[in-house]
Order: C-alpha cells, then structure tokens, then sequence
C-alpha cells in the first residue's frame, strides 16, 4: 500500500515538503553549476554555451566522452 502524502498530512506540513525538496534542488543544480564550470576553467573541458539567447548566463556542456570520464571512480565526487 502507497503512502498518499495528500490525504494523511496537514496542508502545513505539505508546504514546507515541497519548500525544502525545491531548496535543496536548487543547491544542487549550484553545485553542478560551480563545478562545471570549475572544471572548464582549471581543466579546459568542456564548452560554454548560453541557457538563453536572451540571457548572458552560460553553462557548461561536456561531450559523451568527457562526461564518462568526469564520472568514473566517481571523480565528480572528489
């Protein structure tokens, strides 16, 4: 049987849920973020390009290959 969080939980309650999980996704998309971007500048992997045509914010997109290497034996971690 599946836990409804709806029906068994104050309205109070389901608020401040969604608040903190909506704050902590946030802070990790920062972190992402920052390390990428880390990465681009110490390493020089990666390339920058812009969220939006509109925006000056850039982010930083690896390719397949590097990708796999940044995950391995968990180097995004350390």
């Amino acid at each position: 049987m599946a836990f409804d969080l709806r029906s068994n939980t104050p309205v109070g309650y389901r608020y401040l849920h969604r608040a903190v999980s909506h704050l902590y996704q946030r802070i990790g998309n920062q972190a992402v973020s920052f390390f990428a971007k880390f990465v681009n500048d110490e390493a020089q992997i990666g390339t920058l390009r812009r969220t939006h045509s509109t925006q000056t914010k850039c982010d930083v997109v690896f390719s397949p290959q590097e990708a796999v290497a940044l995950l391995a034996d968990h180097a995004f971690m350390t």
